[in-house]
């Protein structure tokens, strides 16, 4: 039944469990910010549209923490931006060295 709580609710009763689910999606939100902020054009809206995304994921999660489950995913795809900043600064010293170190950050995050 603790689906059907709204947010504040949660965090009243077990905050840890609350920012359990929040962190992340407030991380991938971030994430999708930064990759907004450091394109140009057209991947910028893709970037922009991910955060916006994101953002309405967490407010509707804010109702009912049910939705959280669905916001996660994309969440997920927002950290993308990270990993895609580290590839585009290597891709100079080489493709190998820039393919490989963009994964290893993604495995990390």
């Amino acid at each position: 039944m603790s689906e059907k709580l709204t947010f504040r609710r949660d965090f009243a009763v077990s905050p840890d469990a609350a920012a359990l689910m929040a962190v992340p999606v407030l991380v991938g939100l971030l994430g999708a910010l930064f990759g907004a902020a450091a394109t140009r054009g057209l991947a910028r809206a893709r970037w922009l549209f991910l955060a916006a995304i994101i953002a309405l994921g967490f407010a509707v999660a804010s109702q009912s923490l049910r939705v959280f489950s669905s916001t996660m995913p994309l969440a997920a795809m927002g950290l993308l931006a990270s990993a895609a900043a580290v590839r585009e600064s290597l891709i100079s010293r080489g493709k190998l060295l820039a393919a490989t170190l963009g994964f290893v950050t993604l495995c990390v995050l």
